[in-house]
């Protein structure tokens, strides 16, 4: 018995077909809530010169529409308020049920800490506040450690409020500005960033 990690044309046509569908994925139209959530030069990059995405961004995206279909997840919808584009993989306009889902490697103990990222609880709040509702669920899946951990976020007014603010100033800032005068992302962003060398290049000249 023999075994070889090699691609072949077969596993290089699955390779580009997901690659196909993550581009198509993300180069939508318009601005989207997660536009405003993390880098402003990630998110106008992707709008107007994108790379092609790396191993890992493709490998979540994988993982989280499988999440997705694996569930049943298929009332997703999308609305405009304020011109920004709010997209939950759930929503029940009769039982005002909203459900966002993540995949994470963080573990079950952190993640129910409630020690997980604050962008995910940015988006979830702008989707409350685009549906007239103050409570969403997270549905997590923790990768390293597998659990399927789900979170009830209730928010008040006011923190909806100055949420959705924070979302109309960068959705602003990406209708008006270039990338490279546009907020640099937090580190942990730079790191595995496709766009890391563009940022680096364009500071040293």
């Amino acid at each position: 018995m023999q075994f070889n990690i090699e691609q072949t044309t077969t596993t290089d046509a699955v390779i580009k077909d997901i690659v196909t569908a993550f581009v198509d994925s993300h180069g939508r139209a318009g601005t989207h809530t997660t536009d405003c959530l993390l880098c402003l030069r990630k998110a106008s990059w992707d709008r107007h010169d994108p790379l092609p995405p790396t191993p890992d961004e493709i490998l979540y995206y994988v993982l989280g529409l499988g999440l997705q279909q694996t569930l049943g997840i298929s009332a997703r919808v999308s609305k405009v308020v304020d011109g920004v584009i709010l997209s939950p993989d759930y929503w029940d306009e009769e039982k005002l049920v909203l459900l966002e889902l993540k995949t994470t490697r963080i573990s079950p103990k952190r993640i129910k800490q409630f020690a997980f990222p604050k962008h995910w609880l940015k988006q979830v709040m702008a989707y409350c506040y685009g549906f007239g509702v103050r409570r969403c669920s997270l549905l997590i899946l923790t990768l390293i450690q597998p659990d399927l951990i789900p979170i009830t976020c209730t928010f008040t007014t006011e923190e909806l409020q100055k949420n959705w603010d924070m979302i109309l100033r960068n959705a602003s800032l990406l209708q008006s500005t270039t990338p490279m005068f546009l907020p640099q992302g937090e580190e942990w962003e730079c790191k595995y960033c496709r766009y890391a060398l563009r940022c680096k290049v364009a500071k040293r000249m």
